[in-house]
């Protein structure tokens, strides 16, 4: 399942809010921003690309595999081509195995019955 959720300024993104995604069940979250230097906000799309790298930080400490986190830059004419990155993203993430956030469950249940 695909979930989309639409803010002003990818700037508005952060940790608390990235990390809950993956607390929720999500196996990958790609963040779409306004190419460098053209960001209305001032450095709203910098501040992505660095809490996205934080994210990604802390999900390797954890013991989640890399590549669960990707930001996209797209200008006005490059829709078509971030569609295609992100689809490529979405068949990486299907690659790895799922975040212990929706198994964990399904463990502990198995580890008390037993």
């Amino acid at each position: 399942m695909i979930k989309t959720i639409s803010l002003p300024c990818s700037g508005k993104v952060d940790i608390p809010y990235l990390l809950k995604a993956f607390e929720t069940g999500a196996d990958g979250v790609a963040i779409v921003t306004c190419k460098k230097n053209e960001c209305r906000h001032f450095e709203g799309n910098l501040r992505a690309h660095k809490r996205a790298e934080a994210v990604e930080g802390l999900l390797e400490e954890i013991g989640l595999a890399a590549g669960r986190m990707a930001v996209f830059e797209c200008g006005k004419q490059d829709a078509g081509a971030v569609l295609g990155e992100i689809k490529q993203f979405i068949g990486r993430v299907r690659e790895l195995p799922p975040t212990n956030a929706r198994t964990g469950a399904a463990n502990k249940q198995e580890s008390q019955a037993a």
